[in-house]
């Protein structure tokens, strides 16, 4: 744990992690819940629910984008995401 004190964001991720834990943003999927956000082929969480939000929130500016480029039909639902803590 000193290391990682050391290592500037790690330490504030690793503290986090062990008093609040880490957020995710979650899709229902066939009535199903499921981080379905990778990077790095690993599930994608957040520090904060905030951070989750912010991405979420940039989810769907870009599908709105998107759909006025016509590079979309239509956008997800809101209601079909969801922040949580893990």
């Amino acid at each position: 744990m000193i290391k990682e004190l050391l290592e500037g964001k790690k330490a504030r991720d690793t503290i986090l992690t062990e008093k609040e834990g880490r957020w995710e943003v979650q899709m229902r999927i066939g009535g199903e819940w499921e981080n379905i956000w990778t990077e790095d082929e690993k599930p994608l969480t957040f520090a904060s629910k905030e951070e989750a939000k912010k991405e979420l929130d940039n989810h769907f500016k870009d599908m709105e984008d998107a759909v006025k480029k016509g590079d979309m039909i239509d956008m997800d639902d809101r209601e079909d995401f969801r922040i949580v803590r893990i």
